[in-house]
């Protein structure tokens, strides 16, 4: 009884101290990144297939290249042509591939596993990297990088992290999947739309007009 108790007792102590992490980071949400004084800043980008690939490469053709360096790309590992995108946007790009969250016409319970097998492949890649920055817009691929850097963060071995969504231009009334995901668990700091009637829906996304 005894062990049971003490076993009871710190699960109970580090139950409070995770949701008083949550709480904490919860709270800086929205809020901006100390001032980096000019510094440039290690960004991650997901670059996924189809239209969020096409979306995320005019948003990259108007980035400050000197401001986000440097910058590592990561892909679903068999989107051969995302990675031939990111590698037309740059002359030696860094990019590191990782197991598709969810294939298209998979079911939602059998992407739980590979979206869970993503996950634990992305940890140590985050581990290495631990970027400032991670960008995306969309793909499922950018869940289990989210949460793996969130996990980090959470833990405050990359508390600089600070995590970036920007939503798709198709998304006129609704947030997609992912999107809904990262806002409501609030991993990510900041989602981005490009109309201005989901602000009104979802009061903590922001809308900064049409990025591309």
């Amino acid at each position: 009884m005894a062990a049971f108790l003490t076993l009871f007792t710190f699960l109970f102590i580090i139950a409070l101290l995770c949701l008083f992490r949550f709480l904490y980071l919860a709270s800086r949400y929205g809020k901006p990144s100390p001032n980096r004084k000019g510094r440039p800043c290690k960004t991650m980008i997901v670059v996924g297939a189809g239209g969020h690939g096409m979306e995320m490469t005019r948003l990259l053709s108007s980035l400050n290249k000197k401001q986000y360096k440097p910058r590592i790309y990561v892909v679903a590992q068999k989107d051969a042509m995302s990675r031939n995108k990111v590698e037309k946007l740059e002359s030696e790009p860094v990019i590191w591939g990782i197991m598709r969250a969810r294939e298209v016409g998979q079911s939602y319970i059998s992407s739980v596993f590979t979206t869970l097998g993503g996950f634990f492949h992305s940890l140590p890649l985050l581990l290495q990297a631990r970027p400032e920055l991670i960008l995306c817009n969309g793909p499922g691929t950018c869940i289990p990088v989210c949460l793996a850097g969130y996990l980090f963060k959470f833990i405050g071995v990359n508390s600089k992290l600070r995590l970036v969504y920007v939503e798709s231009v198709c998304r006129t009334e609704k947030l997609s999947l992912s999107a809904i995901l990262l806002y409501y668990s609030y991993i990510a700091d900041d989602i981005i739309v490009q109309w201005p009637q989901l602000v009104e829906k979802y009061s903590r996304t922001k809308y900064l007009g049409r990025l591309f």
